[in-house]
């Protein structure tokens, strides 16, 4: 997030019919179903990336490599990525690592973000569909539909409310998000906008769902908003605001569990001392296979 994070991302295209930008009659719910995806082979570990890139063109020179590399060295299965604007997507289609392995949010052939959002993928995208949250800075949500070892899997993300007074929308954003979840396989990732035990939003994460990071890190605080470290983030804080781990991956799973997660983008940009590739840091997290009893 900027400086600007009561605005939100706005300038998206949207699906169906057109593009929409700012101010647009962009559709509540777009759904797209993509026909003849190949089967995926059988699975014993599954790896998940969550990234704000940060929409602002600020020092693109530096940053749109960085962020390439973040994301390629990741290796990850699936990746979710907010605040995407065209740039990014331009970028991203340029990538051979891209090119040659992954999938994405597509509509007519098209990569697409709505309201910031896409989800990319090494595992086939059966259908995927977006749709209003409530609030007032335009925020969606984004949810890929997969078959992951003949399961069907829910991969959610989104970029909640960004004001510090805004508890209570985010925790109606959050219900919102589960409630089209429904039940099954689900993994939810993205910018939450709210630190851990915040209230009311915390209260609204249901408890089936198990957040990697406190579940194998329990003594450690995975700052992804890190305003004592990474300078964007502290350009881009409210007053007053602290440092947060903002940025979660959760799981709620029959078959899988989480066994490894570290943050990404961590690291400085080459030799340009404490910049990074954006003001977030993203998480990575490795799920495996639990135990099946005889």
């Amino acid at each position: 997030m900027t400086a600007d994070r009561s605005i939100g991302i706005c300038c998206i295209p949207l699906l169906l019919g057109g593009l929409f930008g700012c101010g647009g009659n962009a559709p509540s719910t777009v759904l797209v179903t993509l026909p003849n995806q190949p089967s995926d082979p059988h699975r014993s570990t599954l790896v998940v990336v969550t990234y704000n890139v940060l929409a602002d063109r600020v020092r693109l020179d530096e940053r749109l490599p960085a962020l390439m590399n973040v994301l390629r060295e990741s290796n990850a299965d699936v990746i979710a990525v907010q605040e995407v604007d065209d740039w990014f997507l331009n970028a991203l289609e340029e990538q051979p690592w891209f090119k040659e392995a992954y999938e994405g949010t597509r509509s007519k052939g098209r990569l697409e973000a709505p309201g910031g959002q896409c989800i990319l993928s090494r595992i086939p995208i059966l259908q995927w569909e977006a749709f209003d949250l409530p609030g007032v800075q335009g925020r969606t949500v984004v949810i890929a539909r997969l078959s992951v070892n003949g399961n069907r899997t829910s991969v959610a993300t989104f970029h909640l409310e960004s004001r510090l007074e805004d508890g209570p929308t985010r925790a109606k954003q959050l219900d919102a998000v589960f409630d089209r979840l429904g039940l099954g396989e689900a993994i939810v990732m993205g910018d939450f906008n709210f630190s851990d035990r915040a209230k009311p939003e915390s209260d609204h994460i249901p408890g089936e769902f198990v957040d990697f990071w406190p579940a194998v890190h329990r003594d450690q605080p995975g700052f992804t908003w890190d305003v004592a470290l990474n300078p964007a983030a502290k350009e881009g804080s409210f007053p007053g605001e602290t440092s947060g781990r903002i940025d979660r991956i959760l799981l709620r799973s029959q078959y899988w569990k989480g066994s490894k997660v570290k943050l990404i983008g961590d690291k400085a940009i080459g030799d340009v001392g404490n910049r990074y590739p954006s003001d977030h840091f993203g998480v990575t997290g490795t799920l495996t296979r639990k135990e099946t009893r005889p």
